[in-house]
Formats: C-alpha cells, structure tokens, sequence
C-alpha cells in the first residue's frame, strides 16, 4: 500500500487550507507518505494513528485497516456536517439581512414620501403667502 488512498480520503475530511496537494507528496516514498498521512490525520482530524507505517507496506492487517478507514469516514462525516450547519447558519444569516435590508429601504421609501408631502405642502403655503403679499401689497398701494 502506497497512501494515496490514505491521501484521497484525508482530503475528504480536511478543511480545504488542510489538504494534501499533488505537488506536496510528490517524490515522496510509500513510508513517507502513509507516515504523514498517519501524522496528518491525527494533528487535525483526532484520529489516532492505530497502524503501523513498515506493517502497512508489508503486511497490513485488514480489520486494523477497516477500523482506521472507519474512522476517517466519521471524521468526513462530521466535517460535512459542519459544512452543512455553516451553509444554514449562512443561509439563514443571508435571508434576515436580506429582510433588513427590504425593511430599511421600505422605510427609506415611505420616509421619502412624507418628505415629498411636506415639501408639498410647504410649497403650496408659500405660494398661499406669496400670493397674500401680492394682494395686501396691490392694496396698500390701491389705498
């Protein structure tokens, strides 16, 4: 067994700045690779490194692998869990902004048209004024 199966479903579970990358194992022998898998997945994911690098390559126990495999399939599970749970938190985070915002510009829009009215109503004073000058100034000058 070389790890790039190991590889493969690591990259699975970890968070995406986690991952291993092509270029990080290449040239790198089987012993290196299933040691950092073993290293990688117990430093992030908690998984406790249960097998043994020289057996892996020479003789791997199968229930030993099971049981590890098993347990990066619990960490993958877990991990898209969360995922699941942030998209929702995001999800319902989008849609109360989103209603804040249709709230905040429903107010803009009814406090812009009381403004209207008010310029409105201001106007149609001052014209009612303009127009009383006009007629007390017609008939100051008429006396």
């Amino acid at each position: 067994m070389d790890g790039q199966v190991f590889v493969h479903l690591l990259n699975c579970a970890l968070e995406e700045n986690d991952r291993i990358a092509p270029n990080d194992i290449q040239g790198m022998d089987a012993d290196e690779l299933l040691d950092g898998c073993f290293q990688l997945a117990e430093n992030r994911l908690a998984i406790p490194q249960l097998l043994d690098v020289d057996e892996m390559i020479t003789d791997p126990d199968k229930q030993s692998v099971m049981t590890y495999v098993s347990l990066i399939r619990t960490a993958i599970e877990a991990q898209e869990a969360e995922r699941s749970a942030a998209a929702q938190s995001m999800n319902k985070m989008k849609e109360t902004f989103q209603s804040l915002e249709e709230e905040w510009v429903e107010r803009v829009r009814r406090l812009e048209q009381q403004l209207e009215n008010e310029r409105q109503k201001n106007k149609t004073l001052d014209d009612t004024l303009q127009q009383e000058r006009e007629e007390h100034s017609e008939a100051l000058y008429a006396w």
